[in-house]
């Protein structure tokens, strides 16, 4: 059975993991107070992002751009 961390290995330090989960979290509590629907979803897609990145510990962006951290291999 692969797991997601051998499929995908982490690039994220802890701390930044904690702060996007929490950040993901409360921007999804925060949506719920925009007026607007049409702004709503887009705002729901990045805190889900920001969770699903802090989770993981694998951000897509980071290793596209080759961010490295030297304690992290």
């Amino acid at each position: 059975m692969m797991t997601i961390q051998g499929k995908f290995p982490s690039n994220l330090p802890l701390w930044e993991r904690i702060v996007r989960v929490v950040a993901g979290v409360t921007l999804g509590l925060l949506c719920y107070d925009i007026a607007e629907a049409w702004l709503r979803w887009p705002v729901l897609g990045v805190a889900g992002a920001a969770v699903f990145t802090g989770l993981t510990g694998f951000c897509p962006t980071c290793a596209v751009i080759g961010r490295r951290f030297p304690f992290l291999r």
